[in-house]
């Protein structure tokens, strides 16, 4: 009898000891502005580029709600619903007040702050979002047509 438990006790041991496999952990894919390279222009092209329609995203660096919105707009871009260039606001750009609708040349054109996305159309600027919330909701409303 005193085998049996001795037997008993170190099953019941070693079956404590015995690590049951754990489920592989879903880590979320991180991009960087590295991943987007070939998309960014400079400012002074805002207007120049080929597409009839195509959207600008101005970021920051250095702003919070840019780093926040950082995987939204670089996952969508990369879904190719839309064409997408980015300008990074750190290198220059004009900040200002007013309606942006309308606007067709860099002498005129503005940004109201980071983050900051515009539709362009025909070289002429025919919509605008700006803010964390405004794009993400643009994005997400985009992502389910």
């Amino acid at each position: 009898m005193k085998l049996t438990n001795s037997i008993m006790l170190l099953t019941f041991m070693l079956s404590g000891c015995v690590s049951s496999p754990k489920p592989p952990e879903i880590v979320p894919e991180v991009h960087e502005y590295s991943d987007i390279e070939q998309s960014r222009i400079s400012w002074n092209d805002i207007f120049a580029q080929e597409q009839e329609t195509y959207k600008v995203y101005f970021y920051s660096e250095s702003c919070g709600y840019c780093r926040e919105l950082k995987e939204d707009i670089i996952s969508y871009y990369k879904k190719g619903i839309e064409v997408i260039y980015f300008v990074c606001t750190d290198e220059y750009a004009v900040f200002n007040t007013g309606d942006l609708i309308g606007i067709n040349n860099i002498n005129d054109f503005f940004i109201l702050g980071t983050p900051m996305l515009v539709e362009i159309t025909n070289s002429t600027v025919t919509n605008s979002y700006a803010g964390l919330s405004m794009i993400r909701n643009y994005i997400e409303e985009k992502m389910q047509k």
